[in-house]
């Protein structure tokens, strides 16, 4: 019988899919699936894609809508956050 190896068994184990919690634009206190750690500790990995990915798009949404230029009613003229800086 065949034992996957290596990276091959941590694809095996992850479901062909990992994660790193580096790549979490996001407070890892709130996701709240399984978190594995490899057997040092160094990296560890998102057990729940899914979740993961709903975080990670709430994110990325709320960063958009931040960032959205807000229009003028006065032709030429644009209106900017007052946290961004103005742009000349």
């Amino acid at each position: 019988m065949y034992a996957p190896e290596g990276s091959r068994l941590k694809i095996w184990l992850f479901g062909g899919v990992e994660i790193s919690t580096d790549n979490a634009l996001f407070d890892l206190e709130e996701y709240k699936g399984a978190i594995t750690s490899d057997l040092f500790e160094e990296e560890s990995y998102f057990g729940d894609t899914a979740a993961f990915w709903d975080l990670q798009r709430t994110v990325i949404a709320r960063a958009k809508a931040y960032n959205r230029p807000k229009r003028s009613p006065y032709p030429g003229q644009h209106f900017f956050h007052p946290a961004s800086p103005e742009k000349s």
